[in-house]
C-alpha cells in the first residue's frame, strides 16, 4: 500500500517552508486592500475605471451628437434636393 501512495505522489515529508506558519499582515499594514492588492495597483485600478466611466459618457455623448446632425442632414437635403 506505501508503493501506491507513494507512486501517486499522495505521501511527501514536510519541508521547512511548508511547515512553518505564515504571518499575514493585516489588511491596511502593508498597504494592500485586504484582497491582496498593493496600493499602487488601487490607484492604477480606481484611476482605469474612472477613465473608462468618463470615456463611455464621451462615447454617449458623441453618439446622441451625431443623431442630431444626422437628422439636421436629412432636414437640409429635403429644403435644397429636387422636389
Amino acid at each position: 500500500m506505501a508503493l501506491v501512495v507513494t507512486a501517486c505522489g499522495l505521501a511527501f515529508a514536510p519541508t521547512a517552508a511548508s511547515a512553518a506558519p505564515q504571518l499575514l499582515a493585516a489588511p491596511g499594514d502593508s498597504g494592500d486592500d485586504g484582497e491582496g492588492g498593493s496600493a499602487t495597483l488601487i490607484e492604477r485600478l480606481e484611476k482605469a475605471s474612472s477613465g473608462y466611466v468618463k470615456a463611455k459618457k464621451q462615447l454617449k455623448a458623441s453618439k446622441d451628437q451625431q443623431v442630431k446632425l444626422t437628422a439636421e442632414i436629412k432636414r437640409l437635403d429635403s429644403q435644397v434636393g429636387p422636389k
